[in-house]
C-alpha cells in the first residue's frame, strides 16, 4: 500500500509496465472463482480507450500466464506445475488470454499509442502462442529437442476461430511494414517478428481440413515474402544495424518451409513461392559476397571481420531452410499423380539454387585459402576445440551444399572439376620441387584443394552414418 501511495504521488509512467501491473493488482478485490477474476481483468484493464489500462492490462497477462506456463520459484513437486499447467490450458484460460490480447492488438494498431505499449501487447501473443501445449509439457524429451520441425506448434482444435483469423494476420503484417521503416519503431518491429515465427509454426488439429491449412500457409507466405521483399530493398540490408531483421527474416523463412513443406507451399500459390526463393537466392547471393569482400580486406584474419559471426548463423538457417527443399521427400518419392507438378518443383528449384552453389565453392575456398595463409605468416594455429568445432560445422555445410548442387548435378560437377583444374597444375608443379618448407602460399593452396577434394565426395555421396557411402538417388 505504501509503494501504490507513493507512485500516486510521482507517476506510475516512471515504472516499467511489469511494476505497474504488480500495483494494480494489489488493488484487485479477493475473487471466489477464477472466472471472476478474468471478468474483472477484461473489464477494468484492458479498455480501448485507455492506453495506461491496456498497457497494465497486458503486462498482467504476461505475467499470469508466465506463471502457469514454467516451474515457478515455488518449492513444489513438477508434478504440481504440471496439472496447473494443463488446468490453465484446458478450461479455456489461455485462449481467453489470446483473445484479449488480440482485441488489444487491434486498438495498438488504429490508435497512435507508445512504443512501450506497443511492446508489450505483444509479448503478450508471444508468451501465449509460445506456450507447451498438450500433457507433455515440462518432459524432458521435449525440451531438448532443438531441431526446426520439432519447434511447430500444436494449439488445440478449439482455438481453430480465435487464431485462424486472416484479417489479423494481415492488419499486423501491415504494421510491420509501417514500424520497420521508423527508426524509433525497431523494438516494436522486432517483436512483431517474433510474434511472425510462431503464428507461422502452428500446426496440427487448429486445421481442420488440408484446404484450410494451405489457406493459412499462403496467408503467413504472403506477409513473409513482404518482409522479405521490403529488406531487400535497402541497400544496407547486411549493416549491423539490420542484422536482427535479416535473421528474424531467415528464421521465419525457414520455419515456413519446415511446417508448410514444399508440395504445401507450391499448391498455395506458385508464382508468391517463386518469389520466395528468389528472395533466399538474393540473400543467400549477398551475404556470401559480402563475406568474401571482408574477407579479403582482412587479409585472412577471420576475427578481425566484424560481421562475420551473424552472417555465418545467417547463412546456417537460410540454407538449413534451401535444404527442407531439396531434400523434401515428395520431390523424389511422390506418386506418378504428381508428377508434373514435382517436375515444376524441381526446376524451379534448380534455376533458383542451382548457380548458387558454384558461389557457395568460390566463396568457400577463396576464405580458406586466405586464412591459412594468414594464419602461416602469423604462426598461428587454432586451439584443438575450436578447430573441431570448425570441422564439424564444415562437415554439415558440406553435406547441405551437397543436396543443392544435385539440382543441376552437370553445372555443379563442371564447377568442381573446373575450379580443380585450375589447382593440378600449381600442385604438380610443388611435388616437383620437394622443397619441404611451407610457405604461407603453399599452406593457401593445400588447404583449397583440400576442401576441393571434400566437396567432390559430398557432392557424389552421402553421408551415411556407420553405413557405407552410397551415390545418392539424386544422382
Amino acid at each position: 500500500r505504501t509503494h501504490s501511495t507513493t507512485t500516486a504521488t510521482t507517476g506510475t509512467m516512471l515504472l516499467t509496465p511489469q511494476q505497474q501491473a504488480i500495483i494494480a493488482l494489489q488493488q484487485i478485490p479477493t475473487f471466489a472463482t477464477f472466472r471472476d477474476l478474468f471478468q474483472y481483468i477484461d473489464a477494468h484493464f484492458i479498455k480501448i480507450d485507455d492506453v495506461p489500462f491496456t498497457l497494465q492490462g497486458a503486462s498482467f497477462l504476461s505475467i499470469l500466464v508466465g506463471e502457469f506456463a514454467g516451474k515457478s520459484s515455488y518449492r513444489l513437486p513438477l508434478e504440481f506445475h504440471k496439472r496447473a499447467h494443463h488446468a490453465f490450458e484446458s478450461q479455456g484460460w489461455l485462449e481467453l488470454a489470446l483473445k484479449w490480447g488480440m482485441k488489444a492488438m487491434g486498438h495498438v494498431i488504429r490508435a497512435q499509442v507508445d512504443e512501450s505499449v506497443q511492446t508489450t501487447v505483444v509479448q503478450l501473443l508471444i508468451d501465449v502462442l509460445s506456450w507447451e501445449f498438450g500433457n507433455d509439457a515440462f518432459d524432458a524429451r521435449t525440451t531438448t529437442m532443438n531441431s526446426t520441425k520439432s519447434s511447430l506448434l500444436r494449439p488445440p482444435a478449439s482455438w481453430r476461430q480465435t487464431v485462424m483469423d486472416y484479417w489479423f494476420g494481415k492488419a499486423c503484417f501491415s504494421a510491420h511494414a509501417t514500424a520497420a521503416v521508423k527508426p524509433q519503431q525497431q523494438k516494436y518491429a522486432h517483436a512483431l517478428r517474433q510474434m511472425f515465427l510462431l503464428l507461422t509454426s502452428i500446426s496440427g488439429p487448429v486445421h481442420e481440413t488440408e484446404r484450410d491449412r494451405q489457406i493459412y500457409g499462403e496467408s503467413m507466405m504472403e506477409g513473409t515474402v513482404e518482409i522479405l521483399s521490403s529488406i531487400l530493398q535497402q541497400p544496407e540490408a547486411t549493416a549491423s544495424t539490420a542484422s536482427t531483421i535479416w535473421m528474424d527474416t531467415i528464421s521465419l523463412i525457414t520455419r515456413l518451409i519446415a511446417n508448410f513443406q514444399l508440395r504445401g507451399l507450391l499448391s498455395a500459390d506458385a508464382d508468391m513461392f517463386q518469389s520466395l526463393l528468389r528472395g533466399m537466392s538474393t540473400m543467400l547471393r549477398r551475404l556470401l559476397q559480402d563475406q568474401r569482400t571482408d574477407c579479403e580486406s582482412a587479409g585472412g584474419d577471420l576475427e578481425s571481420m566484424e560481421h562475420r559471426e551473424w552472417r555465418e548463423e545467417a547463412i546456417r538457417v537460410l540454407l538449413e531452410g534451401i535444404v527442407l527443399l531439396c531434400d523434401d521427400s515428395w520431390l523424389w518419392y511422390s506418386t506418378s499423380a504428381d508428377q508434373d507438378k514435382r517436375q515444376t518443383a524441381l526446376r524451379m528449384l534448380a534455376s533458383t539454387f542451382g548457380p548458387l552453389y558454384t558461389e557457395f565453392i568460390v566463396t568457400r575456398t577463396r576464405m580458406a585459402r586466405l586464412e591459412e595463409h594468414y594464419l602461416t605468416q602469423h604462426g598461428e594455429e587454432l586451439d584443438e576445440v575450436q578447430e573441431e568445432i570448425f570441422a564439424v560445422d564444415l562437415e554439415d555445410e558440406m553435406s547441405s551444399l551437397g543436396s543443392m548442387g544435385r539440382l543441376d548435378l552437370t553445372s555443379s560437377l563442371a564447377c568442381l572439376s573446373g575450379h580443380l583444374a585450375t589447382l593440378v597444375p600449381q600442385l604438380q608443379a610443388l611435388w616437383e620441387t620437394l622443397n619441404a618448407t611451407i610457405t604461407p602460399e603453399v599452406a593457401g593452396l593445400l588447404e583449397e584443394a583440400r576442401l576441393m577434394v571434400m566437396y567432390i565426395g559430398h557432392l557424389l555421396t552421402d553421408d551415411n552414418s556407420g553405413e557405407t557411402p552410397v551415390i545418392p538417388d539424386a544422382i
